[in-house]
């Protein structure tokens, strides 16, 4: 049965679930209430999204225990913080009394869009209040506040703790940039539940295990120059007005400006992925340009449409990126009848709607006389957007059969390990290895057959017989071997063995496939090894054939 997804997906892992048709019509009524177990493979196909972080060149604030930022995107993923007294995540401390923060340089702008972030398991609670922004201002670069300030929020995670293992990471709004950079924020909440350190005069502590990035190039667009159509204006609710501020989305609402609502006009370029460029807004030529000058401005850009959104949630709001906020730099020119206001932004911000919000009708007479600000027409100048949505160094196809199964990098002798139904003669294996740069990976094995179990442990399986031990690297795709002689036993292993493990300390063992071929012992009668093993493990499989 083939099922087709209604859109394109992004993701790690598939899970399926199926039912019975009595279990989901109220009318048919099941016979009996055992389960039914139904055994199937999942055969994914599609496209291998490229981690846009893996082996660039990254930077923090200040290294502490060895963790090097390049710990974070090495593509060695850690459960752990640290092992046999050597750090395998980054570690990055505060320092001067500025929060810890590492970055990665991409090498070119992307439209990022999802992060992966690995926490380890010994300590989760370091993973706190953190803050991901992406832009084309390096840390390195700038002073650090104008960094914060410059580059566009991805996602926060304010008073929140990241749970330990991968955390998969949409962004609120796609952010163009060239760097992603994550931060902790404050110090440790005492009534957050598993935050750490607690202690205000200890230093906070950005530990990352591995970071991903996933998005998209962009192609050379089309520059557009048109009057933007306007879909709704309206007098903002208190609510909505409420949410803006807690969200800090709202400069231009301050202590001057309570006695007054708030207007937003809703526009957009033909409906069309646009980055905005430039904001040209008309008004009467009653405005003086002083007035014009002072006028709050607060615009945002995004992908929601927010007047139809369900204003009690802040996720429409999170889809919206500010644009330009409170009395930033702008231009007044005279056009005509009519007086223009000319924006420009501090960096790029894509999406189909731009939100212009400015002071409206004053609140029971409390204010001046000054009137609600009068929009006559809207000018946008953007730039169309088109992805790069498929380009051989960009997204490979994902191979119809089923994903390679392989051991973290944690361990000098990984193994993986078969147990059979009955104790078996067996002939020979073979092992099916991978074929790209990985396969140089699965060298200096060895495969054992015995009635001896191997149990979690990292160290050289001596005690089944040896069916074979090499010291290179396997070829790619298929390698047979024979057991000569042939080889009596309950369980089959296969293990990374080191002739150094003293330098060779971090082993992944990568399989694609296994085949064994041999007898049963049955009433003299010999009959093929069956392919479906009734149990196969290995210490600490991050996927599983």
């Amino acid at each position: 049965m083939t099922v087709t997804c209604l859109k394109k997906l992004l993701g790690k892992s598939i899970r399926t679930h199926l039912y019975r048709v009595c279990d989901m019509d109220p009318i048919i009524k099941c016979q009996g209430s055992k389960r039914v177990e139904i055994h199937y493979e999942t055969i994914p196909r599609g496209y291998e999204v490229p981690n846009l972080a893996e082996g660039k060149q990254t930077r923090q604030i200040y290294t502490d225990e060895g963790g090097i930022p390049s710990f974070a995107n090495d593509e060695h993923i850690s459960e752990t913080i640290s092992k046999n007294g050597l750090t395998l995540c980054s570690y990055a401390i505060e320092k001067d009394e500025k929060n810890p923060w590492w970055r990665v340089d991409l090498d070119h702008e992307y439209i990022v869009e999802f992060l992966g972030i690995f926490n380890n398991h010994e300590n989760p609670g370091y993973l706190h209040d953190i803050e991901i922004r992406v832009g084309n201002k390096d840390i390195e670069k700038v002073f650090y506040d104008d960094f914060i300030e410059g580059n566009p929020l991805c996602k926060n995670f304010l008073n929140e703790t990241l749970p330990p293992g991968l955390n998969f990471i949409k962004c609120d709004h796609p952010v163009i940039g060239e760097y992603v950079s994550i931060e902790i924020t404050r110090k440790c909440d005492k009534y957050l539940n598993g935050c750490y350190p607690k202690n205000d005069s200890e230093a906070n502590k950005l530990i990352l295990c591995e970071v991903q990035v996933y998005g998209t190039r962009l192609e050379d667009s089309k520059t557009l120059d048109e009057m933007a159509t306007l879909h709704y204006r309206s007098t903002m609710t208190e609510h909505d007005k409420n949410i803006l501020l807690k969200m800090g989305k709202l400069e231009i609402f301050s202590n001057e400006m309570e006695t007054r609502n708030l207007n937003w006009w809703i526009i957009s370029v033909n409906l069309k992925t646009i980055e905005v460029t430039k904001v040209k807004l008309f008004f009467d030529k009653g405005y003086s340009t002083e007035d014009l000058k002072e006028i709050p401005l607060e615009i945002l850009v995004g992908f929601t449409y927010l007047e139809t959104e369900q204003s009690f949630f802040y996720g429409h709001f999170n889809s919206t990126t500010t644009w330009f906020s409170a009395k930033g730099k702008r231009t007044i020119v005279e056009e005509g009848q009519l007086k223009a206001i000319i924006i420009q932004p501090k960096y790029r911000s894509i999406g189909i709607y731009i939100t212009i919000i400015a002071p409206g009708d004053c609140k029971r007479e409390l204010c001046d006389s000054i009137s609600a600000v009068q929009i006559e027409e809207f000018q946008v100048t953007a730039n169309e957007i088109h992805r790069v949505s498929s380009r051989k160094n960009e997204l490979n196809p994902v191979s119809s059969t089923p994903t390679c199964t392989h051991t973290s990098a944690m361990h000098t002798y990984p193994w993986w390990k078969a147990k059979f139904s009955r104790e078996v003669i067996v002939e020979s294996v073979t092992i099916w290895n991978t074929k790209d740069n990985s396969s140089e990976l699965l060298r200096e094995i060895e495969i054992r057959v015995g009635i001896f179990e191997i149990r979690y442990s990292d160290a050289a399986l001596q005690s089944n017989q040896i069916c074979y031990k090499g010291d290179t690297s396997l070829e790619e795709l298929k390698n047979p071997f024979t057991c000569d002689p042939s080889l009596f036993g309950e369980f089959l292993t296969i293990q990374i063995v080191p002739k150094d493990p003293i330098h060779n300390r971090y082993n992944i063992l990568t399989l694609c496939k296994v085949e064994v071929r041999g007898k049963q012992i049955r009433e003299d009668k010999t009959k093929a090894v069956p392919n479906e093993l009734t149990h196969n493990e290995s210490g600490i499989i991050l996927s599983r054939q």
